[in-house]
């Protein structure tokens, strides 16, 4: 599934470089392994596969998780 949602600019440059791994979330959308998040910025498509869901009950808010993420080509 593929999930479209807005992210700043900073974060996603955080993310393609690598220096972040991972995204912060609210979970209304039910987030899966594998599914795909795409942000949009200035006209171009970028995504991402998640590839581990953890939420840490007792240091997060609840209903949020943190969603490890790589880079995600289409083949």
């Amino acid at each position: 599934m593929e999930h479209h949602l807005k992210i700043d600019d900073t974060h996603l440059a955080k993310l393609l470089s690598g220096a972040k791994k991972a995204e912060l979330r609210k979970n209304d959308r039910n987030y899966q392994l594998n599914d795909i998040l795409v942000f949009e910025p200035a006209g171009i498509t970028v995504r991402f596969v998640i590839t581990h869901i953890a939420d840490f009950p007792d240091a997060l808010k609840e209903g949020y998780v943190c969603l490890s993420v790589k880079f995600y080509q289409d083949i």
